[in-house]
């Protein structure tokens, strides 16, 4: 692989990793905002799961 394509791919490398922890960095302040004490595991797993499929459907699966 020559020296401009390495470049490329760890450009490329770095924007999903950006990409990724912005759709976790929302999907843990929403989390924060409905966690409480007592909740049901499930339903906090399962919205986990929901938020991250609205982010990551936003901009396809090219969002991280």
């Amino acid at each position: 692989m020559a020296k401009k394509e390495m470049d490329v791919q760890q450009l490329t490398d770095i924007n999903d990793c950006r990409k990724a922890a912005e759709v976790h960095r929302q999907t843990r302040r929403y989390i924060q905002e409905i966690i409480k004490p007592g909740i049901d595991l499930t339903y906090l797993c399962n919205e986990i799961e929901r938020s991250n499929k609205v982010l990551l459907n936003a901009n396809g699966l090219q969002s991280g």
